[in-house]
């Protein structure tokens, strides 16, 4: 069995409008990121899940304190360190900012959300969340996310599927088709996981082989009563 995850391109559908505005550089995301506490113009910052299916929505919320008037207020969205988007939000009450997407690449993805305050441009934290195609596996490397944690694997790295913990051939993700136990180097477990995979096949020859035995009993009698 093999599994295939896409980087090499990414893409999604905007349902809110989105405005044309410049986008920040990546140092404005790392000022972000480093930020150690919530600016105080900024009461609520959030996106609907921290694991979301691919091509479903994704809501992204953003509230203000009281008796401030935020201007353009804006979701800045990022992959592997490039700037996907800056779109504008929705005010659908009074200080409470949204947008709505859907998201087809795998993946991790950061977002941070701007506004004008007065005179000053003001960033949030940034939040991550991912987008995958099974809420039991975020990082779509085709192991679960139980089976990883029980494991000592890490459920947010898609690179621990290749590797090989106990050197015994096969991949963590082999092990985990296998259901055998990537800590241990067991060859046992293999043979057993190797006898229930080709079952019958195994008794398809096992059959076989009665019958050619049988056959050669009997000729082998009929022989000897014409000697």
């Amino acid at each position: 069995m093999s599994f295939y995850v896409n980087f090499l391109t990414y893409s999604f559908t905007v349902l809110s409008h989105p405005a044309d505005l410049s986008a920040f550089s990546y140092q404005d995301f790392v000022d972000a990121k480093d930020t150690e506490e919530l600016p105080s113009v900024f009461d609520y910052v959030a996106v609907s899940s921290n694991v979301n299916l691919y091509h479903e929505n994704v809501s992204f919320n953003c509230v203000f304190s009281p008796f401030i008037d935020p201007q353009n207020v804006t979701l800045h969205l990022w992959y592997q360190d490039e700037n996907l988007s800056s779109i504008d939000l929705i005010e659908i009450e009074t200080n409470r900012f949204v947008h709505t997407s859907s998201f087809s690449h795998l993946g991790k993805y950061f977002f941070y959300i701007s506004a004008d305050i007065g005179n000053q441009k003001m960033i949030s934290l940034s939040r991550s969340f991912w987008i995958t195609n099974s809420l039991f596996d975020k990082d779509a490397d085709g192991m679960d996310d139980d089976w990883e944690h029980y494991y000592g694997f890490n459920p947010s790295d898609p690179t621990d599927a290749s590797t090989d913990y106990d050197s015994d051939g096969y991949t963590n993700l082999d092990e985990f088709i296998m259901n055998t136990d990537p800590l241990d180097a067991d060859y046992g477990e293999f043979v057993v996981y190797y006898i229930q995979d080709h079952i019958h096949l195994i008794f398809l020859t096992i059959c076989f082989l009665m019958i050619a035995l049988l056959f050669s009993i009997f000729g082998l009698r009929r022989s000897t009563r014409w000697i």
